[in-house]
């Protein structure tokens, strides 16, 4: 019973792991270079979802240990450094294009289906850097620090769900 237990409880974790990572991914697109704006990023708001704020905040309710602290610290530095750039050509192009169908009195749907695919391939690209880095952490743990962060993130989704 208790495997059983901690095989779901592991799988929680694991999911709500990938919907972090999802949701940093989504709030930080949201907020550099998705949609309508008036160029003030936030609006007064602060920034929850964005550049690692959820697993720094779960990691630090745990009890990690000096050497899994510095682990983590080089781990969210090597991410940081290896993280995909965007190349500048690439997003005023895609701008323009933008423009261009906002533009044309007709709407063109190979162009806005172009615009989405290059926008979805940049998302995945951030995602699987996202979710590699969170794999690196989560190996860092240990078997009692993934129970409670499992935990946490149970609770955590259970309070997502009483939302809806």
């Amino acid at each position: 019973m208790k495997t059983a237990k901690r095989v779901v409880l592991a799988s929680v974790a694991a999911v709500a792991l990938a919907a972090t990572a999802v949701a940093g991914v989504a709030a930080q697109d949201k907020n550099h270079g998705g949609g309508f704006h008036d160029g003030h990023h936030n609006q007064g708001k602060h920034d929850r979802g964005g550049r690692g704020h959820d697993i720094r905040k779960m990691l630090r309710s745990l009890d990690l240990s000096d050497e899994q602290k510095q682990q983590v610290r080089d781990i969210m530095t090597q991410a940081r450094d290896h993280r995909v750039k965007p190349d500048i050509e690439a997003v005023k192009l895609h701008k323009e294009k933008r423009q261009q169908l906002m533009d044309n009195p007709e709407f063109n749907a190979d162009l806005a289906n172009e615009l989405i695919q290059y926008r979805q391939a940049r998302l995945a690209e951030r995602q699987l850097q996202q979710m590699q880095t969170h794999h690196k952490i989560y190996q860092v743990l240990t078997t009692e620090q993934k129970q409670q962060l499992a935990e946490r993130q149970a609770q955590k989704m259970g309070r997502m769900m009483d939302k809806f």
